[in-house]
């Protein structure tokens, strides 16, 4: 099976260069988490990584962080390293937690930054989406309009294009029905 690891799409949408020495480094600092040092496991752990995006992912299909770092806790866990496996999910929900609150900050002071089209910029604005939710819904009583706006300002950041915010209020409205 052929695979692309070319490129991956951060969390972002940019896309950047595979580097297989990121995977390697987010491994040791889980196993560095317990005073664990143990280059040895750390790189075959990250052989094992690597081997299994490249089953999972053909080239069609776009390689996201997202999906190499579900892949590094599934190959911990099946490795039995249990507990660097909740260090490294610990780890990764700490960064979310703080790229969310970056980007409620952001919204809040009015700073954040989406790309409508090709040449056209706007600053995100909440009671934007809220009012299209209340627009279109209006009939729907199950939809929780605050619910949906508060799920999409979590997920928004700088560069986020108009299309993907548009997914984000349909998967969120989608996932509260």
């Amino acid at each position: 099976m052929n695979t692309n690891l070319e490129t991956i799409v951060k969390r972002d949408g940019k896309r950047a260069p595979f580097d297989k020495k990121k995977i390697l480094a987010a491994i040791e600092k889980s196993f560095l988490s317990l005073n664990i040092s143990d280059i040895a496991t750390v790189a075959n752990l990250t052989d094992q990584v690597v081997n299994l995006v490249v089953a999972r992912y053909p080239q069609e299909v776009e390689l996201t962080v997202e999906n190499i770092q579900d892949i590094a806790e599934e190959i911990l866990m099946k490795n039995g390293h249990f507990k660097v496996a909740r260090n490294y999910i610990v780890y990764r929900e700490k960064h979310k937690v703080d790229r969310q609150e970056t980007a409620l900050t952001q919204i809040r002071e009015q700073k954040l930054e989406i790309v409508v089209d090709e040449s056209h910029k706007a600053i995100f604005d909440p009671q934007i989406i809220n009012d299209r939710i209340v627009n279109i819904a209006s009939d729907l009583t199950k939809i929780d309009v605050l619910t949906i706006v508060e799920s999409v300002s979590k997920q928004v950041y700088e560069g986020i294009t108009k299309k993907e915010i548009d997914l984000l209020v349909l998967g969120s409205a989608k996932e509260r029905i």
